[in-house]
């Protein structure tokens, strides 16, 4: 999709007489982070929305049902009841994209090999990349180490933030 010769996204734009408009979308540094950003999105969309799906049908239609009846708007509805049922899976998804974006290695891989310079270069690559292709374990684990600390601190600070909000509420 992305290559700049014969990839779907130049051939689209060359055919709608849009020839200035081609790039090379991956060789960019401007845009190669964008790009992928767009690839883990479709990826991971389905497998987030399944889990709202699931958490929004467990509302109970009683709750809703009652709020009309008293004469709730939509909009009112969706913050007093609906928002707060599934604010769970808002939780869920949050923490599971937080560790999915810190541990991207196979797009990254794939679609840029850490390139244009170092712009897509996430830790997991950088692990793999000094680890196995330089052969320097050591530094390799300490960047293993460090990610496991920053995704433990990361959610630290999301479940101090998450406990505060319940306070309040």
């Amino acid at each position: 999709m992305y290559n700049y010769n014969f990839g779907t996204f130049n051939t689209i734009l060359k055919d709608m007489g849009l020839k200035e408009l081609q790039q090379d979308w991956l060789g960019n540094s401007r845009l190669t982070l964008l790009m992928v950003g767009i690839v883990l999105i479709w990826k991971g969309a389905g497998y987030y929305m399944i889990i709202y799906l699931a958490s929004l049908q467990s509302v109970s239609t009683d709750l809703i049902e009652a709020a009309q009846i008293d004469g709730a708007s939509p909009f009112q509805r969706f913050r007093a009841i609906t928002l707060p049922l599934i604010s769970g899976a808002f939780t869920i998804n949050f923490t599971l994209s937080l560790i999915n974006g810190l541990k991207v290695f196979d797009q990254i891989n794939v679609m840029t090999d850490g390139g244009p310079g170092f712009t897509t270069e996430t830790l997991v690559y950088l692990l793999y990349k000094v680890g196995f292709n330089e052969g320097r374990q050591g530094f390799g684990t300490a960047v293993g180490i460090m990610l496991l600390f920053l995704i433990i601190l990361l959610n630290a600070i999301q479940q101090r933030f998450l406990r505060s909000r319940e306070v309040q509420m």
